[in-house]
């Protein structure tokens, strides 16, 4: 990246540059916080007019005067209080024509022609009829297009001109004697303060006023008039309402200064000087051109380019405005520039401000900075990722270097890998600390794939590096492993194919069963275990599911019976296990629960080692009391040595879930996807560690993610059938934030007990997945906070809801089920539901203390005296099962639970 940046990397084209040298502390003896009705109020806005009457050339016939709503608000006062006369010639070649095109058809219903033209182009202003109104934009700020002159403007003319001329005027000579109606607003070419327009008349748009009354009623805020006659205070220093004193001011500022400067002619000679160094540059640049072609058509404040590499005009329109904003990102990220991004509604490409109060040696620095190879994002990809993945990455923007080797080479990748902005990684590249702290320029590390052990998160957290992986891309593999092994797990495909291949025939060793009619259990109806439910019902096999997140909505839809862990254990011909490993299902196979499952029954394991007790299981095959097992995976691997391998009741495979051609290029594809919209668009799908939001909101919205994710682990730990509504509302002054990364983060925090791989970017699919119903209401004031996120949770057997907000700066507690408390978030805390009586806190007191555990707070709240009450507990270490019960056990509890932060 060359070292050269501009002194002042302001290039946007409204509100533009403030002018060389500006500084608040000008305003230190301005009259500020006094009326404008004063005499000193009436003055300054006097000054104002006069000082533009004498900068701009105005002819001594012509009124100015300040009106509301900046130049928009000028041009409509003009065309609602002028227009109806005559016909009007509307000219439009960019937004800002084409919207006084929609007033005068849409709001005015006027007799209109017409004459547009594209981006870039100019319409045929020989055709505007003379006996016509006209309305036209002199200098198109969104097109890079203005009028080269008023030629085509007739002496004779008898309709009026209106001329809105924001772009253009202190910048471009204006024919004061073919324009009636000249608007403009401080903030374009001046760098004023965005608030009111100029609104400057000829005698004979006067005389249009004073001789037509609009068929029309006219808002106060566009009356010009008084009593037919023009209301001659408005140009004389008055206004139609009340201004800003402050930018008046800053508008007188910018005056002075330009008469410092040497008046108009420096002005122009400044916006000229800037504009030539531009177009010097886009000269020797062979990636980029104007959009207008005509040398003599473009503008020389609202310089606009088009991107004409190939690599990006390949790309669809889409795209190619994802690549641009992509260099707008970078720029600003490198204080090169800021919002030099195309119009919204104009052709992807640049949009660079070169008006007066921009510096040339800005402009010439802003080259230095630009070139494609500087703005496309760079990844490299160090494991081998299929073909189609790297051609993804060329095709939205990103320039790539493959090398598949490269991952292995530790010292090499410590040594390359700060000119990259993204790495993109399977298992062999370990991606820890020295890494992530070479990496000076990462931005994203992608794995192609679930597992993210090579990846040291926490360390790429710190340095603010988005890690995404890809959970879903395999989902398919596995699902199809799943139905195979259980395929040839019931016909004994394994042991029939051992016994064939050594030359024996014994057929009927090898007895089997059919699915056809059996019960299939699924425990974990996520992604993979309802694609499995979907081809067991293509088998015509009964399917029942248990899943806490599942609702009976999305059980439907999916054609399950969805039924509790016992029943599935009881009537399951087979079981398949498609859950993660977390703290609730290690071990939900456990010797206990084998002990339950039906005679005869098959178990099938490809999700995760650990949810099986591996020596209840063989016991159970040893006894026969399951016909037998089918295993992908195991509690420690690479299993080369196993108690199950071996056994004849055992199939047994090296973790194969995810290993298909399809798979490995689905989640290459996948990452490539996602590492380039983030790059490119800021889009963030799949991460580990980083929530959807922009640097700008990060600040304000952090602590209020924090309390979000807290509320919703509260509730998601307390839960315990399956949620069926997530209903969030943010009151008082949360609820202007950005809502998104928030209510991700509630249901991240709801999900996470349950599913260890959400996380705030995923939790809303996983939702969405499981039919559970995320619904957001907002409130813009709160009852006894400025801030408060209240959280209700609708499961299938209970309702429940608790209220937070911060304080200092942390999350904290205020209600819960409706009870109003106070509690801060601890690491360990114990949380009860009990009867109002005597003695219970002395009880639990002592429960506690008798186990060893410390209090650090003690919160509590009832609904009444001798109702129901809470109790949370913040201890110092974790609570274990045999305290918990301890506590259930006592007088007037309800419930008990642990809780952890």
């Amino acid at each position: 990246m060359p070292s050269v940046r501009p002194a002042r990397p302001i290039f946007s084209s409204g509100p533009c540059a403030k002018r060389p040298g500006w500084s608040p502390k000008n305003f230190e003896n301005a009259p500020l916080g006094r009326s404008h009705r004063s005499k000193i109020g009436k003055a300054r806005l006097k000054e104002a007019i006069d000082r533009t009457r004498s900068l701009l050339g105005v002819p001594d016939e012509y009124r100015i005067g300040i009106v509301p709503a900046s130049d928009t608000g000028a041009v409509e006062m003009a065309m609602w209080s002028m227009l109806g006369a005559r016909p009007v010639d509307m000219l439009a070649w960019e937004s800002f024509g084409q919207g006084w095109v929609t007033d005068a058809v849409k709001q005015l219903d006027l007799d209109v022609r017409i004459f547009d033209a594209p981006y870039g182009e100019i319409a045929d202003l020989s055709a505007v009829d003379p006996a016509h109104d006209v309305v036209f934009t002199w200098n198109g700020t969104t097109s890079g297009v203005r009028v080269p002159n008023a030629d085509w403007i007739s002496d004779a003319r008898e309709g009026i001109v209106i001329c809105d001329a924001t772009s253009a005027i202190f910048a471009q000579p204006l024919d004061w004697a073919k324009l009636d109606v000249i608007t403009y607003s401080w903030q374009k070419v001046l760098g004023g303060e965005g608030a009111h327009g100029v609104l400057i008349l000829s005698p004979h748009a006067v005389e249009r006023l004073e001789s037509y009354a609009p068929p029309r009623p006219l808002p106060k805020l566009f009356r010009l008039t008084k009593g037919g006659k023009l209301n001659e205070s408005i140009f004389e220093g008055a206004t139609i309402n009340t201004p800003s004193m402050l930018c008046v001011e800053d508008y007188l500022d910018t005056l002075k200064w330009g008469a410092r400067l040497g008046g108009l002619e420096a002005l122009h000679a400044r916006a000229d000087a800037n504009a030539a160094a531009l177009s010097a540059w886009v000269g020797k640049t062979a990636w980029v051109d104007f959009l207008c072609t005509e040398p003599s058509l473009r503008s020389n404040t609202s310089v606009c380019l088009k991107i004409i590499d190939k690599t990006v005009t390949a790309l669809d329109e889409s795209e190619q405005r994802a690549f641009v904003k992509s260099m707008e990102k970078r720029l600003d990220a490198e204080t090169a520039a800021y919002d030099i991004g195309g119009y919204r509604d104009a052709p992807p490409g640049l949009r660079i401000w070169c008006g007066a109060t921009v510096e040339t040696a800005d402009i010439d620095a802003l080259g230095e900075e630009a070139p494609k190879e500087n703005m496309m994002p760079k990844v490299l990809v160090s494991d081998a990722l299929s073909e189609t993945a790297v051609n993804v990455f060329k095709e939205r923007g990103v320039d790539v270097d493959y090398q598949p080797a490269l991952g292995k080479d530790k010292e090499k990748l410590l040594s390359v890998i700060g000119d990259y902005d993204g790495l993109a990684v399977r298992s062999a590249t370990k991606a820890m600390a020295p890494v992530i702290k070479a990496g000076k320029n990462l931005k994203v590390i992608g794995r192609a794939g679930i597992g993210v052990d090579n990846i040291d998160i926490p360390a790429a957290t710190a340095a603010g590096i988005v890690v995404m992986n890809t959970p879903y891309g395999n989902a398919i593999t596995t699902a199809e492993h799943a139905i195979a092994m259980m395929f040839a797990l019931v016909r004994k495909i394994p042991q029939a194919n051992q016994s064939t291949h050594a030359g024996k025939w014994e057929k009927s060793a090898f007895m089997g069963a059919e699915v056809f009619g059996k019960t299939l259990g699924v425990v974990g109806c996520g992604n993979i275990g309802s694609i499995v439910a979907d081809r067991a019902i293509g088998l015509k096999m009964r399917v029942i599911a248990f899943d806490p997140f599942l609702t009976e909505e999305r059980a439907i839809d999916l054609g399950v019976e969805k039924v509790d862990l016992e029943t599935l254990l009881a009537r399951a011909d087979i079981v398949t296990l498609h859950t993660p490993l977390t703290d609730q299902t290690r071990n939900i196979l456990s010797r206990e629960n084998i002990a339950k499952l039906k005679s005869g029954v098959y178990v099938v394991n490809c999700a995760r080692g650990g949810l099986v007790d591996e020596a209840a299981l063989k016991d159970a095959l040893d006894e026969g009391r399951i016909a037998g097992a089918a295993l992908d995976v195991y509690e420690r691997e690479p299993a080369t040595e196993h108690p199950l391998f071996g056994h004849p009741r055992v199939v047994a495979t090296p973790h194969l879930g995810a290993s298909t051609k399809e798979a490995q290029e689905n989640v290459a594809i996948q990452i490539a996807e996602q590492m380039a919209d983030y790059l490119v668009r800021g889009a963030v799908s799949n991460s580990l560690n980083s929530p959807s939001v922009t640097a700008e909101e990060a600040p304000r919205l952090k602590p209020f993610i924090a309390l979000a994710e807290k509320l919703g682990a509260f509730a998601g730990q307390l839960t315990e059938s399956g949620i069926k509504d997530i209903e969030i509302a943010y009151e008082g002054e949360v609820a202007s934030l950005n809502l998104k990364p928030l209510t991700a983060a509630v249901v991240a925090g709801v999900l996470k007990p349950m599913l260890l791989d959400v996380n705030v970017v995923n939790a809303p699919v996983i939702a969405k997945e499981r039919g559970v119903s995320v619904a957001e209401t907002v409130r813009s004031d709160a009852d006894s906070y400025d801030s408060v996120i209240r959280l209700r949770i609708v499961t299938e057997q209970q309702d429940r809801t608790v209220s937070g907000t911060i304080f200092g700066g942390a999350p904290r507690i205020v209600e819960i089920k409706g009870v109003d408390m106070e509690a801060s978030f601890a690491p360990w805390m114990l949380y009860t539901t009990n009867e109002d009586k005597p003695g219970y806190i002395g009880a639990l007191g002592q429960t506690l203390g008798e186990a060893g555990l410390n209090i650090a707070t003690f919160n509590l709240g009832r609904s009444a005296p001798g109702e129901g009450a809470i109790a949370l507990v913040a201890v110092d270490e974790p609570i274990t099962e045999e305290v918990l019960e301890k506590v259930q056990a006592l007088p007037h509890v309800v419930q008990a639970k642990a809780l952890g932060f």
